[in-house]
């Protein structure tokens, strides 16, 4: 049965579930208690233990917690931009007078869910929200949907990301498919068109089904533009056959990886008609993005993000097209979402002096690309750091780094200064900015986050920008690096 259309904007409030009972209160107690102690001796903030603990007391706290508290649930999941687009949807309802509840550390398996839910209950096991804002995993989310039965899932794309974890695209795809197909009907699945992959996900899916993306019209990429010219396009694309034929797609732009207008000759799929499109794109040099969500016949609301990139136009919009479905006054979604800043580590920056940082995590080929792009059209930066970390929460396997392009960087008009590389495999980091004709006179190597830091920040004058790449784990090392030399919130408090 196919994905239905929608005839209204507003969605109906989450089914009721269990409510909580003594089980739930003491896997509670238990898991605040885990929370205080970790945070007061420093060994973390607590975003996964307690609610690891908390689902081996109750494996139905999940279900019990939401369900006692009839708020409603919005869920993004996809490989890239679900911590920045839960953020930006979090700004516009916040704005629209709503209490929201979210993961913001950005823990997003079912733990780290059950986690944000402890830290922000009472003892009893109820919060106070209107909304809760989660992000989650890709491979999670079969199992947190039948908990929660969620009025919004937002899927933003499906990238090559974790292949020891997920493996290829197709079965991430898989993953995200098992679990919107088990959303219930009156629920609302949105849907990146511009990516095949996602836009697939709506042919199975027995809910309501709607698509946001970019205007067909000029996008400024440098793939559109090498394509054009008949050059060569390095950047990295997960998919160019058509899932129904087999067929390489023809596509009229490109935007992101694979993402664009696409249309397979064979067959003739391609990209669904869009219920919210971005249109009259626009970059700010050094402020953001800058561009018009348009619905219906004549509906539309100006959107100007501060955040760099294409990618983070795409978070935009779905924010935009998730607050629109929610039934959120358009005008209060458009201030909230203009005025929200940046998540943790992503695009983050951190004033130390007169000196500023730039924190934007990468963790596969294509965000590595995108954010090289950000990077090199960026001339208050002249120093980098790429911190490389291959912890589980990295994926194991960092062979991806050689898939990403990263000759923006190198090609750039004024070269860095210095790129100092960090982390557990800060060598391999070294050799794969060699490679990319990075000159090896300006590349100094140093594992421990702190030293590198320190040396990368005297070799940023004032009025400058120091640049840090940094894989999962390594954010959060390099972060706790930057508060010890700034005023900034742990993390967990952000």
């Amino acid at each position: 049965m196919p994905g239905r259309s929608q005839t209204q904007l507003a969605c109906p409030p989450s089914p009721q579930h269990p409510r909580p009972n003594l089980r739930t209160w003491f896997a509670v107690l238990v898991g605040k208690a885990i929370q205080l102690g970790l945070r007061i001796t420093r060994l973390g903030g607590g975003s996964s233990l307690p609610g690891l603990v908390g689902l081996r007391l109750d494996p139905n706290i999940l279900q019990k917690i939401v369900g006692g508290s009839g708020a409603r649930v919005i869920l993004v999941t996809g490989s890239n931009g679900k911590t920045t687009t839960c953020k930006l949807i979090a700004g516009a309802l916040s704005a629209s007078g709503l209490r929201i509840l979210g993961n913001t550390t950005g823990a997003n398996l079912k733990s780290g869910l059950v986690s944000a839910l402890i830290a922000s209950s009472t003892l009893t096991g109820r919060i106070q929200a209107d909304v809760i804002v989660f992000e989650v995993d890709e491979a999670s989310m079969r199992r947190v949907i039948p908990d929660i039965n969620p009025s919004v899932v937002v899927v933003t794309n499906c990238f090559r990301d974790q292949l020891d974890r997920y493996g290829e695209v197709d079965a991430t795809l898989e993953l995200i498919r098992q679990a919107t197909d088990r959303m219930p009907e009156s629920a609302t699945l949105l849907l990146n068109a511009d990516d095949p992959l996602v836009a697939d996900l709506g042919r199975t899916a027995r809910c309501i089904v709607r698509y946001y993306g970019l205007d067909a019209g000029p996008v400024p990429e440098p793939a559109t533009r090498a394509r054009e010219a008949g050059e060569a396009d390095l950047s990295p694309r997960d998919v160019v056959n058509c899932l129904a034929c087999g067929e390489y797609f023809i596509y009229e732009a490109t935007t992101i990886g694979h993402l664009g207008v696409y249309s397979c000759p064979r067959c003739g799929r391609s990209r669904p008609a869009l219920d919210f499109t971005a249109r009259h794109i626009e970059q700010v040099p050094g402020a953001g993005y800058r561009f018009s969500v348009h619905w219906g016949a004549e509906d539309q609301i100006p959107i100007s993000l501060r955040l760099p990139g294409l990618y983070n136009a795409y978070n935009g919009l779905a924010a935009a097209a998730c607050c629109l479905v929610f039934g959120t006054c358009p005008k209060a979604a458009a201030s909230g979402i203009n005025s929200a800043g940046s998540a943790f580590g992503r695009a983050e920056t951190v004033d130390i002096g007169d000196k500023r940082l730039s924190l934007v995590l990468v963790k596969n080929p294509v965000g590595l690309s995108e954010v090289a792009k950000s990077v090199a059209g960026d001339p208050s930066i002249a120093v980098i750091m790429f911190c490389l970390n291959d912890n589980y929460a990295d994926g194991r396997d960092i062979s991806w780094i050689w898939d990403a392009d990263l000759s923006p960087m190198v090609e750039r008009p004024t070269p860095f200064r210095l790129a100092v590389c960090s982390g557990v495999r800060a060598w391999d980091a070294a050799l794969r900015l060699k490679y990319a004709g990075l000159d090896p006179s300006v590349m100094q190597v140093e594992p421990n986050l702190g030293r590198a830091l320190d040396a990368a920040l005297a070799n940023t004058t004032p009025g400058e920008t120091l640049g840090i790449l940094p894989t999962y784990t390594a954010m959060l090392g390099v972060r706790e690096e930057i508060r010890k030399r700034a005023h900034i919130r742990q993390f967990w408090r952000s």
